[in-house]
């Protein structure tokens, strides 16, 4: 299997907020501080950033962003046209969240905006396949780490079961980065201990420079 990691470190770390839609429109995100996934974290503006790029690979695409907090990736993508969103988080309070944020971004440009409740680490997945399985700031926590790639691992190889390409993008804000990169990645510790359970999980990281939109994974 195999599932792409875009990591943040390799781009100028000036993107703050969510870029606007090439519409013009913005998302408009309600947010919960009582939940640490209730807010926009770093690595989100840029993985939008990097979908907008990329909108032809994004317009008519199905889309399950796990992690998904406020559904800020989710529904940008909606934004740029997928067709199919599903926005998933472990937190009750987030999956409400999820919902009301969805309600009211219902203007963007998608068929379907889901909302599951998705506890990492089940045997159970979220029904259909998915062109893409997106998710921001998931790799920091060290409990969480091979729930995570357990999760990732059952979505791709359900789709290949089906003889589906699923490409799963990640996006993580680095700590202090090592003084050497390797493979193309800036590395640090977190991001190493996330590539050993990935690799645990059977499943390979290929790097994402700032420039690629075509990827093939």
């Amino acid at each position: 299997m195999t599932f792409i990691l875009f990591a943040l470190g390799q781009l100028a770390m000036h993107c703050e907020r969510l870029p606007s839609l090439p519409c013009g429109r913005k998302l408009e995100l309600h947010t919960n501080d009582a939940e640490i996934g209730g807010r926009v974290w770093k690595a989100a503006p840029l993985l939008c950033a990097w979908l907008a790029e990329a909108q032809p690979e994004i317009e008519g695409a199905s889309i399950c962003e796990l992690g998904a907090g406020t559904g800020a990736v989710g529904l940008y993508a909606a934004g740029l046209g997928a067709t199919r969103v599903l926005l998933t988080d472990g937190s009750s309070r987030l999956v409400s969240l999820l919902r009301e944020n969805a309600a009211v971004n219902s203007w963007a440009r998608c068929s379907s905006i889901e909302v599951q409740q998705l506890t990492w680490g089940g045997d159970a997945v979220p029904e259909g396949c998915f062109d893409w399985v997106l998710g921001s700031d998931l790799t920091y926590d060290d409990e969480a780490r091979a729930l995570l790639c357990h999760t990732l691992h059952r979505l791709l190889a359900n789709a290949a079961a089906k003889g589906h390409v699923t490409r799963a993008l990640l996006a993580e804000e680095h700590g202090t980065p090592e003084p050497t990169s390797v493979d193309g990645l800036f590395r640090d510790a977190d991001l190493d201990a996330f590539i050993a359970t990935a690799e645990e999980h059977g499943l390979e990281i290929q790097p994402l420079g700032a420039a690629e939109t075509g990827v093939e994974g």
